[in-house]
């Protein structure tokens, strides 16, 4: 006897596994866009660590005999330089290589002081709440209203240009986002039914914050890290450029930049290649994020089963 059921009502054996199945390929589907500028990301930190084994020259080394060579894909490039030399015979790649460990060192240093900072106030905000939460958020509006570059003259004109001086300007310009972030989340989970279960059984305050709401609102901190990692990057390259940021001769893709301008018709590619590196690297980073907020975000992951 012929079915009557049409291919839509017909019983499933295993629909579990079907569900799973799709779950797989769509993940492996969006594994594969991020997998690019993950690659990249990786291949930039290992650069990074081991620029003097990466690096086709010497940092210091230079040949003013040779200065202003072009890249090899051009008339007058050669293989000794693969994107050519700057003004001074300097090889531009080694100095690319080595400026992502000074780009990279500084993003990172001030993600870390700006979330630290940004997570613990914005934990003491949202629990605690009442005047704590007051006080911490007309802090973080007053911050808001002060321009980080006005900050970074400042402290620049005290104690100097260098590495350290733009890790903490940026590390205490930047924690805003992560109070707001934290403590809209800890505003929603701190009337949960399994915290007042917590206090009920006698957990401490600092208990309760640290080992039930921390874990809850860590997953939207590290994608604001992501973003803010990458602006953090681009704010280096623009205190470089400015000459606040590290001084010559250690190399930054900003203060490349800034040298590179006056070549822009002659040799365009000593500012061409690091602006490229510091585009890339952002990009990069905000496609991670993005991917880290759609994998972190359970209300995707339901939308896609």
């Amino acid at each position: 006897m012929v079915s009557t059921l049409d291919d839509s009502k017909r019983w499933n054996p295993h629909p579990i596994a079907g569900a799973k199945r799709k779950l797989v390929l769509t993940a492996f589907s969006r594994a594969r866009t991020v997998f690019v500028p993950a690659a990249f990301l990786v291949l930039l930190v290992i650069a990074a660590v081991f620029p003097e084994q990466l690096a086709p020259y010497n940092l210091a080394a230079h040949d003013l005999a040779n200065n202003v060579e072009p890249p090899v894909f051009m008339p007058g490039g050669s293989l000794d330089h693969l994107l050519g030399t700057d003004q001074l015979g300097r090889d531009v790649l080694t100095r690319i290589i080595y400026g992502a460990r000074i780009s990279l060192a500084v993003g990172a240093a001030s993600v870390l002081i700006a979330g630290t900072v940004g997570v613990i106030l914005g934990l003491v905000a949202g629990y605690w709440g009442a005047w704590i939460d007051e006080l911490i958020t007309r802090l973080a509006d007053v911050q808001l209203a002060f321009p980080y570059l006005l900050l970074a003259i400042a402290v620049v004109a005290v104690v100097g240009p260098g590495i350290v001086t733009i890790i903490m300007v940026l590390g205490l310009t930047r924690w805003t986002v992560y109070v707001r972030t934290v403590r809209g989340d800890v505003l929603s989970v701190r009337e949960k039914e399994y915290l007042t279960a917590a206090r009920c059984v006698g957990a401490s305050d600092l208990r309760i914050v640290f080992h039930h709401v921390l874990p809850n609102v860590i997953q939207p901190t590290i994608v604001v890290a992501t973003f803010t990692f990458a602006n953090n990057i681009v704010a280096e390259a623009s205190l470089s450029f400015l000459g606040l940021g590290i001084p010559p001769p250690t190399p930054t893709w900003g203060g490349m930049l800034a040298e590179g301008r006056q070549y822009l018709t002659s040799a365009w590619w000593i500012a061409a290649f690091p602006g490229l590196a510091l585009a890339l690297t952002v990009l990069s980073a905000n496609l991670l994020g993005d991917w880290l907020r759609d994998e972190l975000d359970p209300r995707v992951k339901r939308g896609r089963i």
